[in-house]
């Protein structure tokens, strides 16, 4: 028996041409850095702000709203020390 060992997934395999943001990003040229930096920043604006997460105790939350709610539970006399 081999010592490699394969990890099996039931998951469905799609193809790469079949996600948006995968053909976005195959497509996109971009004729400078600053309009290539445009794009990333509404990305992540999006990604942190407006997409709302299924993670570990994200529950729908964005990035964004749960970093603000986790800043309510630090005492304020921490965070203007760190500030």
């Amino acid at each position: 028996m081999s010592r490699l060992r394969l990890a099996l997934s039931s998951d469905y395999i799609t193809h790469s041409w079949t996600n948006t943001s995968v053909i976005k990003g195959r497509t996109t040229w971009y004729e400078s850095v600053e309009q290539m930096q445009t794009d990333l920043d509404s990305y992540l604006d999006h990604y942190n702000t407006q997409r709302p997460h299924q993670g570990r105790m994200m529950k729908g939350l964005t990035p964004y709203s749960m970093f603000i709610k986790g800043l309510k539970l630090i005492p304020k006399e921490v965070r203007t020390k760190v500030a």
